[in-house]
């Protein structure tokens, strides 16, 4: 409607070095991963191990659920962080997922995997990676629901790794239009 709030995208600007010094925010930061590294010395490679394989299947679970492709209890949520992303451990719990859902939660498992396979590796950040992690992401996902500028939603196919050609906005909870950057 022509009465929705707008909120228009703006393009993200670098911290100034100035800035980073009197940010109480980075400094915590860098405090906490100081403290964590740590603690993770203290740990074995098969603790260290199985920890990051919790927080790669928490972080899996979170992205499908914050780009709304499924929805999951938290009991189920913790069941799976802990004990992997398989149809026995979904129905131990008694939870209730599609194969669709559990295929989209190991296509995002995988992504990550190749997220922490390019920072091993120590490789540059290039258009292509980009749009071969798009592709991995999307593999299980044929739609998404876009909102044009009148706030008014649609479902439209999904191309994979490939950028964007046309303008996408949300429409947020509030009823204002979120503007993302243009193509």
């Amino acid at each position: 409607p022509e009465d929705t709030e707008r909120i228009q995208w703006e393009p993200i600007r670098p911290l100034r070095p100035a800035d980073a010094r009197v940010n109480g925010a980075i400094g915590a930061l860098e405090a906490l991963r100081a403290e964590w590294l740590r603690r993770l010395e203290a740990l074995s490679e098969s603790e260290r191990n199985a920890i990051r394989q919790r927080t790669l299947r928490r972080l899996a679970i979170e992205t499908g659920i914050l780009e709304r492709l499924y929805d999951l209890d938290w009991g189920l949520t913790l069941t799976l962080v802990a004990e992997g992303l398989t149809r026995d451990v979904v129905e131990r719990a008694g939870g209730r997922v599609d194969e669709r859902t559990l295929a989209t939660l190991r296509a995002h498992m995988d992504s990550l995997g190749l997220v922490v396979e390019f920072v091993r590796a120590d490789r540059p950040l290039t258009p292509f990676f980009i749009k071969e992690l798009h592709q991995a992401l999307t593999r299980t996902q044929a739609t998404y629901t876009a909102t044009d500028a009148l706030g008014r939603t649609f479902d439209r196919e999904l191309p994979k790794g490939v950028w964007k050609k046309d303008p996408n906005h949300v429409l947020r909870s509030d009823h204002r239009i979120l503007e993302y950057c243009p193509p």
